[in-house]
């Protein structure tokens, strides 16, 4: 359709509400949009952990391919959700501004998780489940899947003491964050918060477009944080985090890898000039692979991606 910018995105709230904002930065920029929702693969499984369905990409994969297919001109995705090894002939072509990075907690009414021995807390991701055990080795931690207002209403009608969520979602849907709580001591999963752009590499008038979304602080911290994750070859659902920020002229960078009860951890802290920023991800992965703990935890995440590969 000429002279239309075709966007194809996943179906939740959350999805259309950060394809709405997409389409009006580009509207602002004299462009006409034409959405088009679609249901990944991750949205048609809600039983299993995404980390049990023994393959990357689960909420990019069919936007993957209506973008090859010529479908679709650009996909919106959550970054988080994008495997570091993008699908051949794929490109980020823009990250807007970064949103809240933190994790909340949702708790119910007189629930303190500092005083209470035992508790019941819902997450689907590993990295939240192993950093919140390393801190509460006594409390349970069920798995909970579904777009945000799914979780949410589940959470409303069970007896769990509290929820883990990404903030920058729930804000951007306009929940009340009264029953919540920052989890301030909590490392966010790798470019948590920002939204991304993906285009067809060599589709030079599409990626000319989006150019103006792009915020190239947040692109380049991102960048920063995919790499680390990329290096240490883990997914996307791997218990590892990654924040960088520009400071002063530097990135300062805090990453971690954990074993998934949690027991196991290595941390690292970082700065580097911020000329430095294509390169800081693989630094900081090259160290902390030297660490015979994180090579332990990391042999560990490849033998049950193995086996939960071949189940599928």
């Amino acid at each position: 359709m000429p002279g239309i910018i075709r966007i194809v995105t996943r179906e939740s709230r959350l999805a259309l509400w950060q394809t709405n904002f997409i389409a009006d930065e580009l509207e602002k920029l004299g462009h006409t949009s034409q959405i088009n929702p679609l249901q990944s693969t991750g949205d048609v499984d809600l039983t299993r952990p995404i980390y049990e369905m023994g393959i990357e990409g689960v909420f990019t994969k069919e936007l993957d391919i209506a973008l090859l297919n010529h479908e679709a001109d650009l996909a919106v995705h959550s970054m988080k959700d994008i495997p570091t090894i993008l699908a051949k002939g794929l490109v980020v072509a823009a990250v807007a501004a970064r949103g809240d990075f933190e994790d909340i907690l949702f708790l119910k009414p007189g629930f303190n998780p500092e005083k209470e021995v035992q508790a019941t807390i819902a997450s689907c991701s590993l990295r939240r489940k192993a950093q919140w055990l390393r801190r509460f080795p006594g409390h349970n931690i069920v798995n909970l899947r579904g777009n945000i207002d799914t979780r949410i209403n589940k959470f409303h009608t069970s007896d769990w003491d509290g929820m883990i969520l990404a903030k920058a979602g729930v804000v951007r849907l306009g929940y009340d964050l009264k029953e919540t709580k920052l989890l301030e001591w909590m490392l966010p999963a790798p470019a948590q918060g920002a939204i991304a752009v993906v285009c067809r590499e060599g589709d030079e008038k599409t990626i000319q477009q989006v150019q103006p979304v792009n915020h190239v602080p947040t692109f380049e911290c991102t960048a920063i944080e995919r790499d680390f994750l990329k290096y240490l070859n883990g997914g996307c659902s791997a218990p590892i985090s990654a924040h960088a920020q520009f400071v002063n002229g530097e990135i300062y960078f805090e990453g971690a890898v954990y074993s998934i009860d949690g027991v196991l951890c290595y941390e690292i802290k970082k700065v580097y000039p911020e000329k430095d920023w294509k390169v800081a991800g693989r630094q900081a992965a090259e160290h902390v692979l030297k660490s015979d703990v994180v090579k332990s935890i990391l042999s560990r995440i490849e033998e049950s991606r193995h086996f939960k590969a071949n189940l599928v």
